[in-house]
């Protein structure tokens, strides 16, 4: 079906807008995709590491029967002294 062109970025932060992810939502996503069929690759920096994240998709487009998934664990607010790794930093009124 020509899927193997579909490349995605997953933003691995663990933060929604109310707080950790391990409020509501403990699934690991990379074995929901691999059970969907889906080429599945995991980068561990993604704040820092942008080579990581150019291998790993270069290594998606290699991979041309299924769609793939590059999983990138991230630090939201990355760089910022007071949002970071806080539910902050999708926004909060005062």
């Amino acid at each position: 079906m020509g899927l193997g062109k579909i490349i995605a970025l997953y933003d691995d932060n663990h933060i929604s807008i109310e707080g950790s992810t391990e409020l509501a939502f403990t699934e690991d996503v990379g074995k929901r995709f691999e059970a969907y069929g889906w080429h599945v690759l995991v980068v561990e920096d993604g704040n820092t590491n942008i080579d990581a994240i150019h291998q790993a998709i270069e290594t998606a487009k290699s991979v041309t029967d299924k769609p793939s998934l590059i999983k990138v664990r991230t630090t939201i607010g990355y760089g910022s002294p007071n949002k970071a790794d806080s539910y902050e930093a999708h926004g909060v009124r005062s």
